[in-house]
């Protein structure tokens, strides 16, 4: 079903922000994803539409990863699952060991769709999550501000 599977992490020119945020993650060897005989199947009998069909994929921690196909290949569906809103139909996703049953604070989803709060900052967006969280808004701002230095955002 996903026609290019592209591991970005052996291309020179990749933004140095990305690289560096793998590298983050590698050193605390966290962001291992596996994917094993995934699929993922919508509606059933004569309605049934098979959106990825037994996909298998490892992402080392520190990777970075881009996957490519055409519309309705099953791209969304597959990191829709990696994030926990979809479940497989059958096999299973696991973040560090753990399968994923459901949305987790240690996975971030950025949505295909506007998704940001257009009555706040953007560092009042990034902080948005923190102070849901619990942290205290001095907290939540300067989390924020760590994420956008990151990406070269501040």
């Amino acid at each position: 079903m996903i026609a290019n599977i592209i591991n970005l992490s052996r291309d020179k020119d990749a933004s140095a922000a990305a690289v560096q945020a793998g590298k983050n993650l590698s050193s605390e060897g966290k962001g291992h994803v596996t994917i094993e005989d995934v699929s993922v199947v919508f509606g059933a009998g004569a309605d049934a539409h098979t959106a990825v069909e037994s996909t298998q994929l490892e992402v080392q921690p520190g990777e970075f990863l881009c996957i490519l196909g055409p519309s309705g290949c099953g791209k969304s569906t597959l990191l829709n699952s990696v994030a926990g809103f979809v479940q497989p139909s059958s096999g299973t996703v696991a973040v560090d060991g753990a399968p994923v049953t459901g949305p987790g604070p240690e996975r971030g989803m950025v949505f295909q769709q506007y998704s940001l709060m257009p009555w706040k900052t953007v560092r009042d967006n990034v902080a948005f999550g923190p102070l849901l969280a619990g942290q205290s808004k001095s907290e939540a701002q300067s989390i924020a501000y760590t994420f956008l230095n990151m990406v070269g955002l501040t």
